[in-house]
């Protein structure tokens, strides 16, 4: 179980705490969503990087964002792997 505390605590001149506030919430749920994500990003993150075949991310103007090892391998033209690599940098 997971939960997120918060609390305030009031002093008097002192600085002696005189009264306490707050307050606990499961956030067990959130906690589980979170590692699920993180499993999967993993999971994302080996098939792409051990992937027999080229794959690359390319941006809206299609430009490089990225490729893994097979995309070099797997393209024809030399000149698309070498823009690929500097642009993935």
């Amino acid at each position: 179980m997971w939960v997120a505390d918060r609390g305030l605590a009031r002093r008097d001149a002192d600085g002696r705490v005189i009264r306490m506030a707050g307050s606990e919430t499961d956030i067990t749920s959130r906690k589980q969503a979170e590692e699920l994500a993180r499993l999967r990003l993993v999971e994302l993150e080996d098939l792409y990087s051990s992937a027999p075949v080229g794959m690359c991310v390319l941006d809206r103007e299609l430009r490089f964002i990225r490729i893994n090892q097979g995309w070099p391998r797997s393209t024809a033209s030399r000149r698309w792997s070498t823009s690929a690599r500097q642009s993935a940098r």
